[in-house]
């Protein structure tokens, strides 16, 4: 019996044994009655002995089965009920979830009392069963009335635990009534608990329930201002109420009470407006007692942070059952009314049918803005007018939206629009409409200025049916991509017809002539490769693809034309004439695989794209060699199948799909339904335009990269499959991600294939590829292991194509996804994309991906930032330090987030993507810049000389540094996007210098795109780099006091904002307007609701990104165009420019140190919103906006010597007050037009302190004087000093003095070189005026210190004590120095041994560094210990493990500061140039932030409702089919499963149970009664049977089974399974029995004798040979006693076979005649030639004669051939010849033996082989 079979019976025997003896616990009998009723002392008043370990008597009431009551034995607990009760039952839950081997049960008496002073007995325990999770349940049949409950433990028995001697109580359940008989006293309780909440909004998994779960550690939380409302579902008399917001850290939050009857009209109960810390009581308001049902809580501020929480509302009060509220008018009066509406957003509690119920009191609640609602009026109305109600529960809140209509629910004209800031009124807002005709209303919410989401609480529309007929919505129909052109085959004329359209685009059609294109395999390899050669007076290309012909034709461009194509500009001035190449070029490129694209770059770049832009891209990817393309262009068609063939309608997979700006983060599963719906025929469109590129990709021999499938589906899914078995997968960056599927279910399989079906009906069977990133950035695994769904994914997609390449990104990558992927596998069908590879490479901490196919890729910028970047020089040297060191490299590509920036980097990297070694970077950029600008020049030559030393060097920042201006208002600010920076570790005068050059020869080389794109893109860096100065000046400005500074300060860097925007306007590429144009040009001809979407999108993107805030992703995309600098940027920062002003001025101002998310969201959802037009036509002067900047705003503006020490790094004080208005630091603010002076009336001695932010080598200094109206002195000039350095700021030591003549000259005060950071001005004298002594004073206009030399500095190592350090190991000289900051007349060298080292030459441990300054040698250093190579181990397997940790376990204000400290942490993570101390810094706060997070306990009951659900789908005559103790049982089970339902206070550990216990119930409903009917027949018919007719082994067989059915039929608790059993082995034993066989041998023994009759001799040998084996194996078969009938028919069959092949000798007596006849002729009697013909006859005759094997047929042929010749016979003249004896054929006189008398024996053979044959068929027929 199987193990299954004896787990049901024992489960039968035991409900069997249940139903005769209740008092056996196996099922929980008592649950029922427990369920039913109200347990009285939950959360009553409760006292006991003392308690042990902080475990409160509370604990014992709390509804909580995870805590417990303890107390040191004997010990007491008692519960208050306050009330007298007639109680029916107690259930007493001691504690009972022990470890193994440590069971307990406890002693115990229930005592019962009326006063506290006489207790009665009512039950006891002293059995010695050990606990349950069941408790002991004490039924009183004669109920007892009580107000006490007390229970006393008396002993501990405790499993293996001899000294424990405490009682412990999980629950203390007590069931019954009030007794009428009693007065009892009204009680007030908690009438919020668990009560229907809603509020304005919600921040990650904190929601609104939170605040009413009965839970002080979870709460709610909401960005910024907000409210919370609780309905307490009934009226209630109340006179107190609790908040409790979070109570931590000693904040505080002002907030404000509000009470209702109706939900409409509010009063104000309680405010908190103070700055009181918030306690763990909460704040307690009380008042006279008011019957309300609604509660509103008020969020006004908090002094932490901007969120807003509250852990706990309580509201205390008496149900008040008579109240009888006023009957709400209904307004039946729009046709609008209960008509149908539709949403996205559609909860059960605000439901979208509240929109239009005609009643104020309901409203329907967006998850979100934006977000919109459709209301159908089923016919068409001419409208007149529109009244749209926002809720207005808020009376502060405002409300923007817009209203649309449509006539066929595709087309939506905008008719009314709400964009102010006027407050909500119970009166909404009235639209006049005039009139417009209309089916379908659709209201559009874009803000609400209260939280993240809005709620409406009516829409009406007022109007006349028109009574024209309705126009149905159009169906989409699309093509099969196999009934389109695009399945025709490419030809060789197809691809060479395409290169030739990228060089007609790209130079002229005219230049086609000059070229020949061939396409060839290669020969010599198997790589991609092109030849250039002379043929013909044309350029000849030779290649094996498209893209190879393509990519020579560039390279041929670049070297031999001087034209250069960028994405951004193109310089493509031809030379008159073909230039020959020189010598035949041929290029092979090392990469099989040469890569494009980043899932974002779809959306930072080409989400609007249309034919004309996609042309341009590929061209520009075909010219550089690309070959590989992820393209997610019209997926939407792809998911709107996929979603159509699950049951999805049209509106809700237009619902989920996100606007088009956001397609690259839904297709990586990140999220779902944000800024759409996308218009009905994007879906056909988008489909055309993918149908069309990819038919030019694949054309050119690239390959489309399409979509894999890893399980990614709607959260509604369940909905439309209830077997679908989903992971939810929570949040990303605060949007709702997609659920995905299990990928171990038979679901994934079938959804898989739905998937790829859909996929290839869009774009056909046309690439291998398949691009998928499960669990991508923070997904949850939902416990199966990456493993399984690495495994399981490659499965289902080389299930569609066995040939299927996977591609991953290795971004998030975690290597268990490839664990059970085959070594064959990695090489063959996965391909890994190091994403970031030229900033933080994984290929080398994977050991390149575990022996995986994998590409080194550029990531190049996040979210297409602008800032000028790169390290140049890496990229020359990927040949070298990643091809040739690496094993399973195949390729290289771009993943830039977005492009359209940074052109040199593009370039030099594709360049790269076609060598075999490393290039000489400046050789290439020589010639680079030749290209680009199309000449050559020598100022521009210098300029990107010293660009490759600022930005473009070694030690460049390997992510583009963001702007000043971009970064929201505040004090030391540092980055704009979440992961962004500002770090630019290169020489800002340097680099301005380089700008300098390059603008020397502008009229020149102003012709070329390219450079007039950098001269933009540089002026832009400089703008902002200089602006980061200016923001340092009026910022200290502020917090010195200083006003005058600060406000020259502050207005110049406003007009610096200015400047930028004008800068950015100037060139075509910088525009915001260039941006939008794409989504401008997308949205032409279509409706006005898809037009403002489109514009949504685009300028969301990179500005608010998230429709609400979401801080990882705000501000991510902060680029540098124009129009949006001014109308964004500028905004915010003249906004906090003014606050710091007034609060400077001596304003009030309290929010002047930032200017908060809140706004800044506002802001640029503000201006996202906005219906401004940009324009795309570049306007400014270049030229002339640079010579503004050098006027003005210019580091290198000729004032600052490179010797004199930045004042910036100075601090300076005095130890006199200042005068009013002229503070000390304007000594040097660097202007000589402002001064300081001490008060007057103050004698000397003056002590100025100046700090120095680092030590530095000084030798001199120098005072200006005050300006005293061009007077030669004046009052306080300084005429005497002493200067005093220190090394810690303590002990001092005087280095100079100097005394001065009165006059206005600079006094200069020099002396020996000192390094220091403190320095002493002590003004020992100065110029009194009439040498009155109330004019003493002191006063100069400027400070300044002056070094001897220009100071060496280094971004990259340390200097101190004149030794260099945080030198790696292997530097060469060459990259040593490029870490330096060398000043234009200084000069380093490198040497050892005192011989100087090449650049070439490696660095060692104590090298010399000579420092020379204006050739002099001023400094010698010493190369210290290498720096170690920071270990990232840590790190990485830190944050690899708090990647897994799941966002809803934990409480949203202790998961947001750990996902603060995570992204910080990441940052370090992917800094290649990170230190030790970094990292480790960075794991000290990560553990920290890690252990520091709260879990959060929430109550599912999901899985139980679910349960239910099906359960009741059980009917009664189901069950009369079951086995009655399994009925009883699941009764029972599901009985209690719905108590708990609908029980608000149920815990999880009873959810769990109460699933688990009818979970096991519903599995046993297939226990069915037995049917024996058919088995009885069953057994009756073997009766006759007859034991002799069968073999004993098919007999024994049968007697088994049919004494086991014999069993069944005599067991009455047999199942139908069990009966099944019975039934099916009995008639499989009976089909089994075997017959006893009679082997027939007759006819072998018959064909036996046949042929042993046979004559050898008269059969040909080889026949007879052949026969013999056949016939000795037929004859051991007849002598075998044990051979099958079988066997014998198989030997008679072979020997029959062999019998028939016989072959009988030939009768060759007439042939020997004829022969002897001729023998016997004379030849002479003959002429020659005819009795030529008979000799030879005769010969063939003869070795026929005497051939043993000659067959008849020879012989005949032989016979009458020689016949022939005989009668041929011509007689010579006068002979006679005898013709006596006649040879022709059929002559009577000669008789021919033939042999045929043999015949009738082979007839006689087919007669046996017949019966036998006959024989064999009726067997299988058998």
């Amino acid at each position: 019996m199987n193990l299954k079979k004896k787990l049901k019976i024992s489960l039968i025997l035991s409900l069997v044994l249940v139903l005769l003896f209740p008092t056996m616990t196996i099922f929980a009998s008592e649950t029922k009655s427990r369920a039913a009723r109200e347990n009285i002392a939950l959360n009553k008043p409760v006292t006991s002995s003392k308690i042990e370990n902080s475990n409160i008597p509370e604990y014992a009431v709390d509804g909580k089965e995870n805590t417990f009551w303890a107390s040191v034995n004997p010990s007491e607990l008692e519960v208050d009920l306050q009330g007298f009760y007639k109680i029916s039952e107690i259930n007493l839950m001691a504690y009972f979830d022990v470890p193994a081997n440590a069971e307990r049960y406890y002693d115990y008496e229930i005592y019962a009392s009326m006063d506290q002073e006489k207790y009665d007995l009512v039950a006891k325990k002293s059995d010695t069963s050990w606990n349950t999770p069941q408790g002991d349940t004490y039924v009183f049949n004669d109920t007892f009335t009580a107000h006490y409950i007390k229970v006393k433990i008396l002993k501990t028995h405790a499993e293996n635990q001899p000294n424990n001697n405490t009682g412990h109580i999980k629950e203390l359940r007590v069931y019954g009534e009030l007794d009428p008989e009693y007065e009892n006293p009204v009680i007030k309780s908690n009438v919020a608990l668990n009560k229907t909440v809603t509020a304005s909004g919600q921040e990650g998994s904190s929601n609104p329930g939170k605040a009413v779960d009965n839970n002080v550690n979870s709460f709610w939380a909401v960005a910024g201002e907000g409210w919370l409302e609780v309905d307490l579902e009934g009226y209630f008399d109340v006179d107190e109420i609790n908040v409790l917001p979070y109570y931590s850290d000693g904040r505080y939050y002002n907030y404000e009470v509000y009470v209702s009857v109706n939900g409409l009209d509010y009063i104000k109960a309680g405010e908190k407006k103070d700055n009181t810390p918030q306690t763990k009581d909460g704040d307690t308001y009380t008042f006279d007692t008011k019957t309300i049902r609604f509660v509103k809580v008020k969020m006004l501020s908090n002094s932490a942070n901007p969120s807003m929480h509250i852990n706990e509302l309580r509201v205390y009060g008496i149900e008040n059952t008579e109240y009888k509220p006023p009957i709400e008018d209904i307004d039946t009066t729009s046709i609008a009314y209960q008509k149908p509406a539709r949403s996205y957003s559609n909860s059960a509690s605000y439901p979208v049918s509240n929109i239009n119920d005609g009643m104020l009191s309901t409203s329907w609640q967006a998850l979100y803005y934006p977000a919109y609602i459709d209301i159908d009026l089923e016919g068409n109305y001419n409208i007149n007018k529109i009244q749209v109600v926002p809720d207005f529960k808020d009376l502060q809140a405002y409300y923007q939206y817009s209203i649309f209509t449509s006539i066929d629910g595709v087309t939506f004209d905008k008719v009314a629009k709400k964009d102010d800031d006027t407050v909500v009124t119970k009166e909404g807002n009235l639209f006049e409409i005039n009139g417009k005709e209309a089916r379908i209303v659709r209201v559009y919410l874009e803000y609400c200025s209260v939280g993240n989401t809005g709620s409406f609480a009516e829409v009406r529309v007022y109007g006349e049916e028109s009574k024209n007929p309705v126009i149905e919505r159009a169906d989409i129909n699309i093509s099969d991509f196999e009934d389109t052109e695009y399945v025709l085959p490419i030809t060789e004329d197809e691809t060479i017809n395409e290169v030739k359209g990228v060089l007609s685009r790209v130079i002229g059609e005219k230049y086609l002539d000059w070229f020949e294109f061939v396409l060839e395999e290669n020969s010599e390899s198997d790589k991609d490769y092109y030849e250039i050669s002379n043929h013909n007076g044309k350029i000849k290309i030779k290649g094996n693809e498209g893209l190879s012909l393509t990519t020579g034709l560039n390279y041929y461009l670049k070297y031999y034309c001087n034209v250069s194509i960028t994405q951004q500009a193109r310089q493509v001035k031809m030379p008159a004439n073909v230039v020959p190449v020189t010598e035949t070029i041929r290029k092979e490129t090392p990469y099989e695989v040469r890569y494009a694209y980043n899932y974002c770059t779809h959306s930072y770049t080409m989400a609007f794209w249309g034919e004309t832009e996609w042309q341009n891209e590929m061209d520009w990817l075909a010219l550089n060699g690309v070959n590989a393309i992820l393209d997610i262009t019209g997926q939407e068609e792809v998911w709107r199948r996929f979603m159509g063939n699950l049951g999805y309608s049209l509106d809700e997979i237009k619902d989920w799909l996100v606007g088009p700006g956001y397609y690259g983060w839904q297709y990586m599963a990140n999220m779902e339904n944000v800024n759409g719906p996308i218009p009905d025929n994007w879906f056909a469109q988008r489909t055309e335009l993918a149908r069309m590129n990819q038919r030019k990709m694949r054309a050119l021999g690239m390959t489309p990269i399409l979509q894999g499938y890893s399980g990614m589906v709607p959260n509604s899914i369940t909905e439309k499959d209830s077997k679908a078995q989903v992971i939810p997968q929570g949040l990303w960056n605060g949007m709702q991600r997609p659920a995905m599927l299990k990928t171990n279910t038979e679901t994934y399989k079938e959804y898989a294939k739905m998937f790829y079906q859909a996929q290839e009906e869009v774009y056909g069977k046309v690439s291998n590829y398949y691009a998928t990133d499960p669990f991508h950035e923070g997904g949850q695994t939902g416990g199966i292991g990456r493993d399984i769904v690495g495994r399981k994914v490659l499965d289902e997609m080389k299930v569609y194509d066995d040939d299927a390449i996977w591609v991953i990104q290795s971004w998030s990558f975690q290597p268990a996804l490839l664990s059970e992927i085959t070594t064959e596998e990695k090489q063959n069908n996965i391909l890994l994309l190091d994403l970031n590879a030229s900033k933080s490479a994984k290929y080398s901490s994977t050991n390149e991906f575990a022996g995986s196919n994998w590409v080194y890729c550029m990531l190049e910028n996040y979210g297409g930032r602008s800032g000028v970047h790169g390290n140049l020089e890496k990229l020359t040297k990927i040949p070298s330090q990643v091809k040739d060191k690496t094993s399973h490299m195949v390729g290289m590509g771009i993943a830039p987030e977005g492009t359209n920036n940074n052109p040199v980097r593009f370039d030099l990297f594709f360049e790269m993507m076609w060598e075999e070694n490393n290039v000489d970077l400046n050789e290439w950029i020589t010639h680079y810049v030749e290209r680009r600008y199309g000449c050559e020049n020598e100022n521009a030559q210098k300029a990107w000389k010293l660009l490759l030393e600022t930005v473009y060097r070694p030690a460049t920042h390997a992510d583009p540094p963001e702007s000043i201006i971009n970064v929201r208002p505040q004090f030391n600010a540092k980055q704009s996007a979440p992961n962004g920076n500002m770090s630019k570790n290169y020489d800002f005068k340097r680099f301005e210098k380089a700008l300098d050059y390059l603008m020397k020869d502008f009229e020149q080389l102003k012709g070329s795109e390219g450079y007039l794109y950098d001269v933009t893109d540089f002026l832009r860096q400089a703008v902002a780099n200089s602006a980061e100065r200016t923001y340092s000046e009026f910022t200290k400005a502020f917090n010195d006091g200083n006003v005058e500074l600060f406000k020259e300060k502050s207005q110049q860097f406003l007009k610096m904002v200015e400047l930028q925007d004008q800068v950015l306007n100037s060139n075509k590429n910088f525009m915001v307007g260039t941006w939008l144009n794409a989504s401008k040009n997308a949205s032409e001809g279509q409706d006005d609701f898809t037009k403002m979407i489109f514009q949504l999108n685009g300028k969301a993107l990179i500005s608010t990104w998230a429709p609400y805030y979401c801080w990882g992703v705000y501000d991510y995309a902060n680029r540098e165009y124009g129009g949006l600098t001014k109308d964004y940027y500028l905004q915010r920062w003249e906004l906090w420019i003014q606050r710091l002003t007034d609060k400077i001025e001596g304003e009030n101002v309290t929010n002047y140190n930032e200017i908060s998310i809140k706004e800044s969201h506002q802001m640029a959802w503000q201006w996202a919103r906005s219906e401004k037009d940009y324009s795309s036509e570049a306007t400014g002067d270049t030229k002339e906006l640079y010579k503004e900047f050098v006027n003005n705003y210019s580091l290198n503006n000729g004032s600052v010597d490179e010797l004199q020490v930045d004042k910036m790094s100075i601090s300076i004080s005095c130890d006199k007050p200042d005068y009013n208005g002229y503070p000390i630091s304007n000594a040097i603010d660097g202007n000589a037009g402002s001064f300081w002076t001490t008060q007057t009336n103050i004698k000397g001695p003056y002590t100025v302190t100046f700090k120095f932010d680092q030590a530095e080598t000084i030798n001199s200094f120098s005072i200006l004087p005050r300006n005293y109206n061009s007077n030669a002195t004046g009052n306080g000039d300084i005429l005497g000093i002493e200067l005093w350095v220190s090394d810690d700021g303590n002990e001092y030591r005087k280095i100079a003095q100097g005394e001065y003549e009165q006059n206005g000259s600079e006094r200069i005060c020099n002396f020996e070189a000192v390094t220091t950071e403190y320095v002493k001005l002590v003004i020992t004298k100065t110029l009194i005026w009439n040498n009155v002594a109330t004019n003493a004073s002191a006063s100069a206009a400027e400070f300044s210190f002056y070094k001897p030399y220009a100071q060496l500095r280094s971004g990259i190592y340390t200097i101190e004590n004149n030794v260099i350090g945080n030198v790696y190991e292997n530097t060469t000289v060459k990259q040593f120095l490029a870490g330096f900051d060398i000043s234009q007349n200084g000069k380093v060298i490198v040497t050892r041994n005192g011989n100087e080292l090449t650049e070439n030459d490696v660095i060692e441990q104590d090298d010399i560094v000579e420092y020379y300054y204006k050739n002099e040698k001023v400094k010698t250093y010493q190369i210290d210990e290498f720096a170690q190579v920071s270990d990232f181990t840590k790190l990485n397997e830190l944050i690899l493990e708090c990647e897994k940790l799941n966002q809803n376990d934990y409480t949203e204000e202790s998961w947001n500061q750990f996902s603060e400290i995570l992204t910080l942490a990441v940052g370090v993570q992917v800094n290649p140039e990170a230190s030790q101390e970094e990292i480790d810094n960075a794991v000290k706060n990560l553990k920290e932030a890690y252990s520091n997070l709260v879990s959060v306990t929430v109550v599912s009951k999901t899985a139980l409702q679910i349960a239910v659900e099906m359960a009741g789908n059980v009917t009664a005559e189901d069950l009369d089919k079951v086995v009655p103790a399994v009925v009883t049982e699941f009764n029972a089970a599901l009985e209690e499963a719905r108590a708990i339902l609908a029980n608000d206070n149920a815990t999880q550990e009873e959810v769990d149970a109460s699933f688990a216990r009818l979970s096991v119930a519903m599995h046993m409903l297939e226990f069915l009664k037995g049917d024996k009917a058919e088995l009885q027949d069953l057994v009756d018919s073997t009766a006759e049977l007859v034991e002799g007719n069968y073999t004993e082994e098919s007999w024994t067989a049968l007697q088994e089974a049919l004494t086991n059915a014999n069993t069944v039929l005599n067991n009455e608790n047999a199942m139908q399974e069990e009966v099944d059993e019975a039934y099916d082995n009995l008639q499989a034993a009976i089909n089994g029995l075997e017959e006893v066989e009679v082997v027939d041998k007759s006819l072998l023994e018959a064909m036996v004798n046949k042929v042993l009759g046979l004559e050898e001799d008269k059969y040909i040998e080889s026949t007879w040979s052949a026969m013999l084996p056949d016939l000795e194996a037929a004859q051991e078969v007849l002598g075998n006693e044990k051979a099958t009938q079988a066997e014998v028919d198989e030997a008679c069959d072979a020997l029959t076979r062999a019998y028939l092949n016989l072959r009988l000798k030939p009768n060759k007596d007439l042939l020997a005649d004829l022969i002897n006849k001729a023998n016997g002729l004379n030849a002479a009697s003959y002429t020659a030639n005819t009795w030529a013909v008979v000799e030879n006859e005769v010969i063939k005759a003869k070795e026929v004669l005497e051939d043993p094997e000659a067959s008849e047929s020879e012989v005949k042929a032989a016979k009458k051939a020689l016949t022939k010749a005989l009668e041929g016979l011509v007689a010579k003249p006068g002979n006679t010849v005898d013709t006596s004896t006649p040879v022709k054929p059929g002559d009577t006189t000669v008789s021919i033996k033939t042999g045929d008398n043999g015949l009738m024996t082979v007839f006689a053979g087919l007669t046996m082989l017949s019966l036998a044959g006959l024989s064999l068929l009726r067997r299988k027929e058998d």
